[in-house]
Protein backbone atom coordinates (compact mmCIF):
# COMPACT_ATOMS: atom_id res chain seq x y z
CA UNK A 1 0.00 0.00 0.00
CA UNK A 2 2.75 2.45 0.97
CA UNK A 3 4.63 1.58 -2.20
CA UNK A 4 1.66 2.46 -4.44
CA UNK A 5 1.13 5.75 -2.55
CA UNK A 6 4.82 6.57 -2.98
CA UNK A 7 4.65 5.76 -6.71
CA UNK A 8 1.53 7.94 -7.08
CA UNK A 9 3.15 10.87 -5.28
CA UNK A 10 6.33 10.54 -7.35
CA UNK A 11 4.26 10.51 -10.53
CA UNK A 12 2.49 13.73 -9.49
CA UNK A 13 5.83 15.33 -8.55
CA UNK A 14 7.45 14.39 -11.87
CA UNK A 15 4.44 15.68 -13.81
CA UNK A 16 4.56 19.00 -11.95
CA UNK A 17 8.33 19.18 -12.48
CA UNK A 18 7.89 18.54 -16.21
CA UNK A 19 5.23 21.24 -16.48
CA UNK A 20 7.39 23.71 -14.58
CA UNK A 21 10.48 22.81 -16.61
CA UNK A 22 8.58 23.22 -19.86
CA UNK A 23 8.02 26.89 -19.10
CA UNK A 24 11.58 27.52 -17.89
CA UNK A 25 12.74 28.81 -21.28
CA UNK A 26 11.10 32.23 -20.92
CA UNK A 27 9.12 32.71 -24.13
CA UNK A 28 9.71 29.09 -25.16
CA UNK A 29 7.16 26.43 -24.23
CA UNK A 30 8.24 22.80 -24.68
CA UNK A 31 5.36 20.31 -24.82
CA UNK A 32 4.58 16.73 -25.87
CA UNK A 33 7.93 15.41 -24.63
CA UNK A 34 8.15 11.66 -25.26
CA UNK A 35 10.21 8.69 -26.38
CA UNK A 36 9.40 5.20 -27.63
CA UNK A 37 10.17 2.07 -25.66
CA UNK A 38 13.11 0.15 -27.09
CA UNK A 39 13.63 -3.58 -27.71
CA UNK A 40 15.78 -5.33 -25.07
CA UNK A 41 18.99 -5.32 -27.16
CA UNK A 42 18.72 -1.77 -28.56
CA UNK A 43 21.52 0.64 -27.73
CA UNK A 44 19.84 3.64 -29.39
CA UNK A 45 16.55 5.43 -28.84
CA UNK A 46 14.88 8.65 -29.89
CA UNK A 47 13.07 11.51 -28.18
CA UNK A 48 10.50 13.96 -29.53
CA UNK A 49 8.90 17.24 -28.46
CA UNK A 50 7.42 20.52 -29.66
CA UNK A 51 8.87 23.98 -28.97
CA UNK A 52 6.59 27.00 -29.25
CA UNK A 53 8.31 30.39 -29.39
CA UNK A 54 6.05 33.31 -28.41
CA UNK A 55 8.93 35.77 -28.76
CA UNK A 56 9.33 38.15 -31.71
CA UNK A 57 12.94 36.95 -32.13
CA UNK A 58 14.22 33.58 -33.29
CA UNK A 59 16.21 31.32 -30.99
CA UNK A 60 18.47 28.39 -31.77
CA UNK A 61 18.49 24.92 -30.24
CA UNK A 62 22.24 24.37 -30.06
CA UNK A 63 22.60 21.22 -27.96
CA UNK A 64 20.96 18.40 -26.03
CA UNK A 65 22.04 16.18 -23.16
CA UNK A 66 20.75 13.29 -21.05
CA UNK A 67 22.45 11.08 -18.45
CA UNK A 68 20.82 7.92 -19.87
CA UNK A 69 22.99 7.83 -23.02
CA UNK A 70 26.67 8.08 -23.90
CA UNK A 71 25.85 10.63 -26.64
CA UNK A 72 22.78 12.71 -27.40
CA UNK A 73 22.47 14.28 -30.85
CA UNK A 74 19.95 16.20 -32.94
CA UNK A 75 19.14 14.47 -36.24
CA UNK A 76 16.90 14.85 -39.25
CA UNK A 77 15.98 12.61 -42.19
CA UNK A 78 17.13 13.51 -45.72
CA UNK A 79 16.85 11.85 -49.12
CA UNK A 80 20.34 11.02 -50.49
CA UNK A 81 20.76 9.06 -53.72
CA UNK A 82 17.18 7.84 -53.50
CA UNK A 83 17.57 6.58 -49.93
CA UNK A 84 16.29 8.09 -46.70
CA UNK A 85 19.27 8.82 -44.45
CA UNK A 86 19.74 10.37 -41.03
CA UNK A 87 21.84 13.51 -40.83
CA UNK A 88 23.21 15.06 -37.63
CA UNK A 89 22.27 18.69 -36.98
CA UNK A 90 24.54 21.14 -35.16
CA UNK A 91 21.68 23.54 -34.41
CA UNK A 92 18.03 24.08 -35.28
CA UNK A 93 16.23 27.41 -35.56
CA UNK A 94 13.17 28.04 -33.42
CA UNK A 95 11.24 30.61 -35.50
CA UNK A 96 9.94 33.84 -33.96
CA UNK A 97 6.27 33.47 -33.04
CA UNK A 98 6.47 29.94 -34.43
CA UNK A 99 6.86 26.26 -33.65
CA UNK A 100 9.67 23.75 -34.01
CA UNK A 101 8.65 20.10 -33.86
CA UNK A 102 10.81 17.04 -33.28
CA UNK A 103 8.74 14.06 -34.45
CA UNK A 104 9.11 10.61 -36.01
CA UNK A 105 10.20 10.90 -39.65
CA UNK A 106 11.57 14.42 -39.14
CA UNK A 107 13.85 16.16 -36.67
CA UNK A 108 14.47 13.97 -33.63
CA UNK A 109 16.84 13.47 -30.72
CA UNK A 110 19.06 10.39 -30.95
CA UNK A 111 20.01 8.73 -27.68
CA UNK A 112 23.16 6.78 -28.52
CA UNK A 113 24.70 4.22 -26.18
CA UNK A 114 21.69 3.82 -23.91
CA UNK A 115 22.46 2.73 -20.35
CA UNK A 116 19.43 0.44 -20.36
CA UNK A 117 16.33 -0.53 -22.31
CA UNK A 118 13.68 2.22 -22.36
CA UNK A 119 10.51 0.76 -20.83
CA UNK A 120 6.97 2.03 -21.33
CA UNK A 121 6.00 4.34 -18.47
CA UNK A 122 9.59 5.15 -17.55
CA UNK A 123 10.69 8.78 -17.30
CA UNK A 124 14.13 10.28 -17.80
CA UNK A 125 15.72 13.75 -17.88
CA UNK A 126 16.60 15.61 -21.09
CA UNK A 127 18.25 19.03 -21.28
CA UNK A 128 17.67 21.31 -24.27
CA UNK A 129 20.31 24.02 -24.72
CA UNK A 130 19.09 27.19 -26.45
CA UNK A 131 21.31 30.04 -27.63
CA UNK A 132 19.14 32.76 -26.04
CA UNK A 133 16.78 31.01 -23.62
CA UNK A 134 19.53 28.93 -22.01
CA UNK A 135 19.01 25.41 -20.70
CA UNK A 136 15.54 23.91 -20.35
CA UNK A 137 15.30 20.78 -18.18
CA UNK A 138 12.61 18.31 -19.24
CA UNK A 139 11.26 14.94 -18.18
CA UNK A 140 10.70 12.54 -21.10
CA UNK A 141 7.90 9.97 -20.79
CA UNK A 142 8.48 6.63 -22.55
CA UNK A 143 5.50 5.43 -24.58
CA UNK A 144 4.95 1.91 -25.94
CA UNK A 145 6.89 0.49 -28.90
CA UNK A 146 4.12 1.63 -31.27
CA UNK A 147 4.43 5.20 -29.97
Amino acid sequence: MRHSIFISLMSVFLTLFALTAASAGGNLQVTDVWSRATPPTAKVGAAYFKVENSNSATDMLVGVASPIAERVEMHTHMMMDGMMMMHQLESVEVPANGTLEFKPGGNHIMLIGLEHTLLEGERFPLTLKFKNAGNVELIVTVRGLGG
